[in-house]
């Protein structure tokens, strides 16, 4: 197969399976953004066509660019919950930021998952 074909179906493939989670794990939030269809896209063509830069630059695996890709992403969403929660609590409310934030049902909710999920089969596209 040529590369744009294999591309066509590596991207098919990833946008399905990132759409079916979103709707199985939260049908209520389905579709209310146009995140839901544009952050998909731009996360599967972005790390598809960056991975192997990545790669040339700085010689590292696609495994390794995959794990670091997967990690960060949950830190910086951890990260941005977290700042956002402080604004809303302890600034305007004057109140504790609670422990139990709901920081994966928050995940699972977003559109930012299913961009986490198409960017890593992106990643491993890039190989094929």
């Amino acid at each position: 197969m040529n590369k744009i074909l294999k591309t066509s179906l590596f991207f098919i493939l990833a946008y399905a399976v990132a759409e079916a989670l979103v709707y199985f794990l939260s049908k209520d939030n389905f579709f209310t953004s146009p995140m839901y269809i544009l952050l998909p896209i731009v996360g599967f063509f972005g790390l598809f066509f960056v991975t192997p830069l990545i790669e040339e630059y700085t010689k590292w695996n696609t495994w390794i660019i995959l794990g670091l890709f997967l990690a960060i992403s949950f830190i910086a969403y951890w990260l941005v919950a977290y700042i956002y929660a402080y604004e809303i609590y302890t600034v305007l409310n004057n109140m504790a930021v609670p422990k139990n934030f709901g920081f994966w049902e928050q995940l699972i909710s977003s559109a930012f998952l299913s961009f986490t999920i198409t960017g890593a089969i992106g990643i491993i596209a890039s190989k094929k």
